[in-house]
């Protein structure tokens, strides 16, 4: 989330809009004093036993998708920041787990959300190997110092950057999506360099705990003045028994975007499998556009699948009402993610086997249940893997 405009009080800064799910890019220079790129000697093991519990959201929503961060605070539940998952339609959660080399991919569901806290709490549909973080149980003091944990960019690669708490109760007035305002308190103020897909990452004290959730930063001092080194966190301390409350609660019913299609009524029945086998290092990146797309589609939210095309795609595919003529009874059910090559910095080739069921009149040859084996030409746009192109590779779908 972007921060901008000119103080309204001594507690309170007016803020620019922002895309939901994803903080946007700013036009102040990022950092400020205090901040390092590199961590100090005493930090380095600190983060090292942490980051296997730093989340990589990425989120559709009905009219764009974006990432952002998360932390695991249960097998199954990971926070985040409430304007990283507001309006979801669907929610890929990703962490690098504990085995080196290996990350687990899942579909997540909001189970609590409170937008005046800027915090949100949704529950994995299959347990997330990694570290467990928790909550500090005050607020720290100015001067201390801190680490802030993340996936800037959408990058597939963990940052984490370092700076001092400068204020404490701090009170925000940020724009909202839908046009208005919402004031979010109790925040504690940071030098740590703050960037887009930072929000919902964890800010951790020199003993690991959790002392704060990124919410955003200020970009702008005023109309000609440009801030630097201001970047907010909601209190872990504050709102501790918020989230603990939350964590028996049912899943919040979804976002249906206008023109979609209900197809379920269990929040996972249709969950897309994805099992990646390649190790190239956006696997997973692409692996979470991929399965987004796949569960829109399963879902009905043909629109929101749609948006996760190219605009060159979307002009081969014709429209979202011709192309989605033709998934009537399809539903995406594993996604083996086979090999993954660089082509260049913002286009991969992804070599899949997707497994579909449908009825036999939608099917290859009547299948009820096909293989496909398929290569996506993928593009880099804000942070997002988006599909481009499509096709066989080397065989006909087979029968599973």
């Amino acid at each position: 989330m972007t921060i901008g405009g000119s103080p309204a009080g001594p507690a309170t800064v007016t803020v620019t809009p922002s895309p939901p799910g994803i903080a946007q890019a700013s036009k102040s220079p990022t950092g400020g004093p205090g901040t390092s790129v590199t961590a100090p000697t005493d930090w380095a093991a600190e983060i090292a036993s942490v980051r296997s519990g730093v989340a990589r959201l990425q989120v559709a929503t009905c009219t764009s998708s974006g990432s952002g961060s998360g932390l695991l605070i249960g097998r199954n539940l990971v926070l985040t920041a409430a304007h990283v998952v507001s309006g979801a339609t669907s929610i890929s959660v990703w962490v690098e787990g504990n085995a080196k080399g290996t990350g687990l991919l899942s579909r997540a569901e909001v189970i609590g959300i409170n937008r005046n806290a800027d915090l949100a709490l949704v529950r994995t549909a299959r347990p997330l190997s990694g570290h467990a973080f928790s909550l500090a149980t005050a607020d720290p003091s100015i001067g201390d110092e801190v680490a802030l944990i993340g996936y800037p960019f959408g990058d597939p690669r963990l940052s984490a950057k370092f700076g001092h708490v400068s204020d404490l109760g701090r009170t925000v007035t940020f724009s909202d999506d839908e046009g208005g305002t919402v004031a979010v308190s109790r925040l504690i103020t940071t030098d740590a360099a703050i960037n887009p897909g930072n929000s919902g990452g964890p800010v951790i004290a020199r003993d690991g705990r959790v002392v704060g959730i990124v919410s955003g930063k200020r970009t702008w001092a005023d109309d000609q003045t440009a801030a630097e080194g201001v970047g907010w966190a909601v209190s872990a301390a504050k709102n501790a028994s918020m989230v603990a409350d939350w964590k028996s609660h049912r899943p919040i019913d979804r976002v249906s975007c206008a023109g979609s299609r209900e197809r379920a009524t269990d929040p996972f029945a249709d969950q897309v499998e994805v099992v990646i086998t390649s190790v190239h290092s956006q696997s997973a990146i692409a692996a979470q556009s991929l399965a987004l797309h796949g569960t829109a589609i399963n879902l009905g939210e043909y629109g929101v699948a749609y948006d996760l095309f190219t605009p060159a795609m979307q002009n081969r595919m014709g429209g979202v009402a011709k192309w989605s003529s033709m998934l009537t009874t399809s539903y995406w059910r594993r996604l083996d993610i086979l090999e993954v090559s660089t082509v260049t910095r913002t286009r991969l080739q992804v070599s899949t086997i997707l497994q579909t069921e449908q009825a036999a009149f939608e099917g290859p040859g009547g299948q009820t249940c096909s293989r496909w084996p398929l290569d996506y030409a993928m593009v880099l746009r804000a942070g997002v893997w988006h599909i481009d192109k499509a096709q066989l590779h080397g065989a006909e779908p087979t029968a599973c």
